[in-house]
């Protein structure tokens, strides 16, 4: 039987208003309990060593779930800002109608059920000498850091964007800025849609390209007159650029026009115009994506610049070996910014973390990746895929990469492609 948005619906049963009224999230919160700002130490009821983990997406859940079953005792904190869970991936599917929002949102209630605290509140700083993490509502301190917070925007490297982000969305960020660009897609009637895609290296490399396909997806489906124009700055795709350009032909031929090595200049969002290395283009909606970075608590904190590096052997951050690092804020290795690959990597970064506490020196461990990309929602969807194995160099200290990919797009890889994001939500917060 096919996997349907009915079955992702009952993944997703409950995640609204359940946060709060969960007795497990009430206990986790005690574990972990806030003292005032500037005030003593965080209580520690959990266990006699505390790691706090900054990021409660794909890399720091992932992180959270698997020390908890490493070490029982101890004391494990989730700081998120946010109320709720959204997957990132599978994300383009709500923009193109396949998916609703609630399929993609989760509440963070059962991480007590598995003695995790979690804190909603915004990290603020981190005194690594004090070995704290500052937040909105207090203070905490750690024996291990654990850093996952995602991205942010460089915004100034397409001008004009500041200036006009409550008119053009982005959503590369979980949460309010999807609805945004659903907004803007379903007010969208016809006439010129332009897409930009910023040069690598950005979070999710397939994610502009399969967000082209479901774009177009919903035009389709909704009989618009439509021109979806994708300015990439890449001389082509990022990714699986062979499937996502022959889908592109195949069912949105009247539709998308792709066009290489398109460097957005500037924005004028009371004029819709966009400036390119090529001219200019005149539009009536947009998705402007500008280029990334990590997370500015990142630069902060004195861990990393654009990216942070990590010491390969055990991803920790060469800034400082009391702090290991997880997912899109990683430079300077072969790791796609994949939510996949945030999850791996912090079942790897779990295993280090607890071999650390126990006073020992852990192994090169190896993660991996996949990331399904679906090119329309008929049926249930077709969707492509890409697959990276890793393997430790020894000789070299770094991790040497092999690309597998299927470039036919096909509703057996859709299912499999759903079958995958369920059993990932439901090990990360299930």
């Amino acid at each position: 039987m096919k996997t349907t948005r009915r079955n992702l619906l009952k993944m997703a049963a409950g995640s609204a208003g359940a946060l709060l009224a969960a007795p497990g999230f009430v206990r986790a919160q005690q574990m972990f309990d806030k003292p005032p700002v500037g005030g003593a130490q965080a209580a520690n009821a959990g266990g006699s060593e505390r790691v706090v983990i900054i990021g409660g997406g794909w890399g720091g859940l992932s992180v959270a779930r698997a020390l908890k079953q490493l070490r029982p005792g101890t004391s494990v904190l989730v700081i998120e800002q946010n109320p709720l869970f959204m997957s990132c991936p599978m994300s383009n599917l709500f923009l193109g109608n396949v998916l609703h929002l609630e399929d993609l949102q989760f509440s963070y209630a059962s991480l007590g059920a598995h003695g995790i605290a979690f804190a909603q509140e915004r990290v603020t700083g981190i005194d690594r000498g004090a070995s704290r993490v500052e937040t909105t509502g207090g203070t905490f301190e750690y024996d291990l850091l654990v850093l996952s917070p995602g991205i942010d925007y460089i915004w100034d490297s397409v001008p004009g964007l500041w200036e006009g982000r409550f008119d053009i969305p982005i959503a590369f960020k979980p949460g309010a800025e999807h609805l945004h660009l659903k907004q803007t897609i379903e007010a969208f009637q016809g006439g010129t849609f332009v897409l930009t895609i910023p040069e690598a290296p950005i979070r999710c490399p397939p994610g502009p390209y399969e967000r082209i396909a479901m774009i177009a997806y919903n035009f389709k489906k909704r009989g618009l007159k439509a021109k979806l124009i994708a300015l990439d700055a890449n001389a082509k795709p990022m990714s699986k650029g062979p499937g996502f350009l022959g889908a592109y032909d195949e069912l949105y031929k009247d539709i998308v026009e792709y066009l290489p090595n398109h460097k957005v200049e500037s924005v004028d969002h009371e004029k819709k115009l966009i400036r390119h290395s090529f001219g200019e283009i005149r539009y009536d909606a947009a998705n402007v994506i500008p280029a990334m970075q990590a997370a500015t608590i990142v630069r902060t904190a004195g861990i990393g610049e654009r990216w942070a590096e990590i010491n390969p052997a055990d991803f920790s951050a060469k800034a400082d070996p009391r702090v290991f690092l997880v997912g899109d804020v990683i430079g300077g290795q072969p790791f796609p910014k994949s939510g996949f690959m945030a999850n791996t990597i912090g079942k790897v970064v779990a295993k280090h973390v607890a071999a650390r506490l126990d006073g020992k020196g852990g192994d090169p461990l190896v993660p991996s990746n996949v990331c399904y990309s679906m090119v329309d929602g008929d049926q249930g969807g077709r969707s492509i895929w890409v697959s990276h194995a890793f393997a430790w160099n020894a000789t070299e200290k770094r991790y040497d990469s092999e690309q597998k990919v299927d470039l036919k797009a096909s509703h057996d890889n859709a299912d499999s492609g759903y079958k995958w994001a369920r059993s990932v939500w439901s090990e990360m917060l299930g």
